[in-house]
């Protein structure tokens, strides 16, 4: 499985594979467990699983961005690996390319519009985002769950509270 994502990597296409490859794991992985359903179609066994594992939003979304999760996946497709591999984050944003204050306004914008309780993963750059982003997201009184160092990025993992400060 690595070695066919690695040589159709940089192929027209690839994205589009990654999603299909998806859609069948989760239709191998809902018909080991209810065997009933082996005539169900890719695309419903996705639509009924998606309630329960909101983050594959941003897996068909983004497929090469969560690309080693969905190979994964493909290779041990059971419904308990997707419970165990979900952050259930129903949103994620790309900010590294803004600096302060606009990744921070950018960010209460975002959060503005979903709904309370959402997660949200928002990627920003080192140095004034990383420090700015958050301090304005909890004087709004959200909660910051996790930061996590990618390299010359980070990840903030969000949980949106019901009223803003």
């Amino acid at each position: 499985m690595q070695k066919w994502a690695k040589n159709g990597k940089n192929r027209e296409g690839f994205s589009e594979s990654l999603r299909s490859l998806l859609f069948f794991a989760v239709k191998e992985a809902l018909k080991g467990k209810f065997p009933e359903k082996t005539l169900i179609s890719p695309e419903k066994a996705f639509s009924e699983v998606l309630p329960e594992n909101p983050h594959l939003v941003s897996w068909f979304s983004f497929p090469e961005r969560y690309e080693s999760e969905i190979l994964d996946f493909a290779v041990e497709p059971h419904l308990e690996f997707l419970a165990k591999n979900d952050k259930k984050v129903i949103f994620e944003e790309d900010l590294r390319s803004f600096s302060c204050p606009e990744a921070s306004i950018r960010a209460r914008i975002l959060l503005s519009a979903l709904p309370a309780n959402s997660k949200v993963c928002l990627l920003v750059s080192s140095g004034n985002p990383i420090e700015n982003v958050p301090s304005a997201l909890i004087a709004d009184g959200h909660l910051i769950l996790e930061r996590e160092k990618k390299g010359d990025f980070w990840k903030i993992f969000i949980l949106k509270q019901n009223e803003v400060k």
